[in-house]
């Protein structure tokens, strides 16, 4: 089973500071969506350069909040734009959006109150 989410593991990295927990989560939330539609532009235009800053700046947020699956698509289009092969990007830009949904899911409930 793939981790979508690793609360643990995000716990764990912040020293148990409840308080930077649920402030990270709400700080995803809250930022611009993943730019699925920034990442589409720069395929169809053919700016692997951008398109590489913009799988770059996703995997980063993604590794940062322990979202393994979505870091792991981020850098698979990253690396594959960097390499001039965005061909297949639209694809994987499509991926990226479905486990965007999935992470965004997960860190809202953990960040309900109820």
């Amino acid at each position: 089973m793939e981790t979508h989410f690793d609360d643990e593991e995000l716990r764990q990295r912040l020293g148990g500071d409840r308080k930077l927990f649920a402030d990270t989560l709400r700080m995803f939330l809250a930022a611009p969506s993943h730019r699925a539609d920034e990442m589409r532009e720069a395929a169809v235009s053919g700016d692997a350069g951008r398109l590489t800053k913009l799988a770059h700046s996703l995997r980063g947020v993604a590794l940062t909040i322990s979202a393994p699956r979505l870091a792991e698509l981020a850098a698979a289009l990253e690396e594959r734009a960097r390499a001039g092969e965005i061909g297949d990007a639209a694809e994987r830009i499509g991926q990226i959006e479905e486990e965007y949904v999935i992470v965004r899911q997960a860190v809202s409930f953990m960040t309900d109150p109820r």
